[in-house]
């Protein structure tokens, strides 16, 4: 069946994917633009996810095919350096019950590192509203350490399968301290905050916050007691393995190499900073409880010209019934970003030291994606897909953020992957409840159209009109459930036709209402 070309290039839903950018069967689509700064992210159970933004402090609720809400604003930041704001953000594992969000944030007057919790009120489960919103006057601060220069704060907070919360604290630029057990900074610091009084106020004592299964619980000194690793120079970006409960860090370096680190459970680990970067000897001398027995990394990479910065983690699992679920070979793989030099990598275990991943089409021999210009954070979303954001849309300072993410689409049957034709994937999901994603894989540069068809052939939606010429590669476009009047389509079955250049493919698509 022919289609007409009848729509205006306005009724594109999504943009494509950047040619190159990803590997073959993958798409990079934006899910949310116009934040200022965002920094870093957490998703709630009902996977509306809350993102934090660096200097306005703002906490901003991105809900797919929705614009940005706000939840509230954070104060008394300390900003104006690119490591100073609001750099955290972490979901109590209660909620709803327990309707805490915390975060992590330079202050200022005096100079600190602060964790603060907050109560938030209005819709708590309900996955489609914005109606969210943060208790100013709720704060209860959990931890605040001095803060003695502009760099190296760390940033990432979250919950462990232990429920207990976990941070990461830089060095301060202040190297030795990260062998100091007795000094929070170059840590990961493991707390318990499920005792603390409800309401406003704080920060506890150390006693009141030291799980008790700590590594160093048997130290003389109170901080030591709250550590969990050390050795470390920023990790600002790490995660917990929801396998094990272990922790993979990405480590920022100094001069020469970035480093990822495996830390399992129960803690204790010492990863070296500043006696070594990754497995170099720099020539430091600290005072250490420890200086034989340190731990490498798993995978480390050399400084590029223009410096680098990485973020750690996630390990892939996604959720049994994602429906963007990765091919099964992804499966307990690590991927690691880097801020300054806007890639993804995926790792595979060999051994202790892990190996760079090659996934057909990816867009070079080392690099699993690349253009995620100055990536801050890097998550499993519920969905099974790869989420990130976006500090900038374009290098070096300019533009909106964005949150952004990466889903796979399996190859569609029948299609020879090594001498690729067009290809219509089968619409995610179908049966629909109100829209759904249809993707394709263009072999060469061609002028596209995509529209959805009832089953007498009468033109439903017009989602994509044929004129511009499209890159080859992957794209897709999402389909709200409407007409091209706006009204909501009824239940029944569709067909979605793609028409690149002279051909043409077509799927089915039961939308339920």
């Amino acid at each position: 069946m022919r289609l007409a070309v009848l729509c205006a290039l306005a009724l594109c839903l999504a943009g494509f994917a950047r040619a190159q950018s990803v590997p073959a069967h993958f798409d990079d689509q934006l899910v949310a633009r116009g934040l200022e700064f965002p920094t870093n992210a957490a998703f709630l159970p009902d996977g509306r996810l809350l993102v934090t933004e660096q200097t306005t402090g703002r906490i901003r609720i991105v809900i797919v095919d929705r614009l940005p809400g706000v939840a509230g604003i954070v104060d008394s930041l300390r900003t104006g350096g690119v490591e100073l704001g609001l750099v955290g953000i972490a979901v109590d594992p209660g909620w709803p019950a327990r309707p805490y969000i915390y975060v992590q944030a330079t202050r200022g007057n005096p100079d600190r590192v602060v964790i603060w919790r907050y109560t938030m009120t209005g819709a708590l489960t309900s996955a489609s509203s914005m109606s969210l919103a943060i208790v100013p006057s709720s704060r209860y601060t959990i931890l605040s350490v001095p803060d003695l220069t502009p760099i190296h704060h760390g940033g990432t907070l979250l919950f462990g399968l232990d429920g207990m919360l976990y941070t990461g604290i830089g060095d301060d630029d202040l190297p030795c301290t990260a062998q100091d057990l007795k000094s929070p900074n170059g840590k990961i610091l493991r707390l318990d905050v499920d005792g603390l009084p409800l309401g406003a106020g704080g920060p506890p004592r150390y006693t009141q916050i030291t799980p008790l299964d700590n590594p160093f619980l048997l130290s003389p000194d109170s901080t030591a007691r709250l550590v969990y690793a050390y050795g470390l120079r920023n990790p600002f970006g790490f995660h917990v393995d929801p396998a094990n409960g272990g922790l993979i860090i990405g480590d920022v370096g100094s001069q020469t190499y970035e480093e990822m680190d495996l830390a399992p459970q129960p803690g204790g680990q010492n990863f070296g900073w500043p006696l070594k970067e990754a497995n170099l000897r720099i020539g430091i001398a600290c005072t250490s409880p420890d200086t034989m027995n340190l731990v490498a990394p798993i995978y480390s990479y050399a400084h590029g010209p223009a410096g680098a910065a990485i973020l750690g983690g996630p390990i892939y699992r996604a959720p049994a019934n994602a429906a963007y679920r990765f091919d099964a070979s992804y499966q307990g793989t690590i991927f690691l970003g880097d801020t300054w030099q806007s890639l993804v990598r995926n790792l595979v275990p060999g051994g202790p030291n892990w190996t760079v991943s090659s996934a057909q089409g990816q867009p070079n021999a080392t690099d699993w994606a690349i253009d995620t210009r100055w990536i801050t954070h890097l998550d499993v979303g519920p969905d099974g897909g790869l989420w990130y954001t976006m500090l900038y849309r374009d290098q070096p300072t300019s533009g909106p953020g964005e949150v952004r993410r990466i889903l796979y689409y399996p190859p569609v049957s029948g299609v020879d992957t090594k001498e690729p034709g067009l290809a219509l994937a089968a619409p995610r999901p179908s049966p629909a409840r109100g829209e759904a994603t249809i993707a394709w894989t263009l072999p060469a540069p061609a002028r596209v159209s995509v529209t959805l068809l009832d089953v007498r052939g009468r033109t439903i939606r017009r989602l994509l009109a044929q004129g511009r010429l499209q890159p080859a590669g992957n794209a897709s476009a999402r389909w709200d459930g409407r007409d091209d009047a706006g009204r909501k389509a009824p239940a029944g079955v569709y067909f979605v036709c793609l028409r690149a250049g002279l051909e043409e493919r077509s799927e089915r698509l039961v939308l339920l209402r």
